[in-house]
């Protein structure tokens, strides 16, 4: 229930009633709570496409095969500051990152940061469309959706342990 939806919905049919030359495909890998998953398919029913849950080699070969990312925040008190395990894996994939959550927060920061893709407002219904929009507009141009930036690199396990182990030692 934290996780709001409704204005991606809104947005993603809008795009789908309006583009019906592109054949959609908003797939979930892994659990989906059941609000969620019966708002998606009672508005995008032949769009969405729900895949239990996998082994994590699976799941990234479903990433590296996906055009985009949806990546959202919960709704909840204090929630600019929270930075989902998916964020670090999104961003080690390359693959553009549609973000719902505060455009303030830590997140849509990392995100500007390494040019790895745009934040919305949950209920940013307006700008969610648009957003997608443009993006179908590069995909159809075969532009790359996302820019070649190496910042997200500083945000790999790797260096983020030797971070850590130098502020220990």
């Amino acid at each position: 229930a934290d996780y709001k939806i409704d204005a991606f919905i809104d947005g993603f049919k809008e795009l789908i009633n309006e583009h019906k030359d592109v054949k959609f495909k908003l797939r979930f890998v892994g659990s989906v709570a059941g609000v969620q998953k019966g708002q998606f398919e009672k508005k995008l029913y032949h769009a969405v496409e729900f895949v239990n849950h996998v082994s994590h080699v699976e799941s990234i070969n479903y990433l590296m095969r996906s055009t985009l990312v949806l990546l959202a925040i919960p709704d909840v008190k204090g929630n600019e500051g929270i930075l989902t395990g998916k964020l670090f894996e999104y961003l080690a994939s390359q693959k553009f990152i549609f973000c719902l959550g505060p455009v303030n927060g830590e997140a849509a920061q990392i995100i500007e940061e390494c040019a790895a893709g745009i934040s919305f407002e949950h209920s940013d219904a307006r700008g969610i469309k648009e957003g997608l929009l443009g993006l179908l507009n590069k995909w159809k141009a075969q532009e790359v959706l996302r820019k070649n930036s190496s910042q997200y690199k500083k945000y790999s396990r790797q260096i983020q342990a030797k971070n850590i182990a130098e502020i220990i030692l």
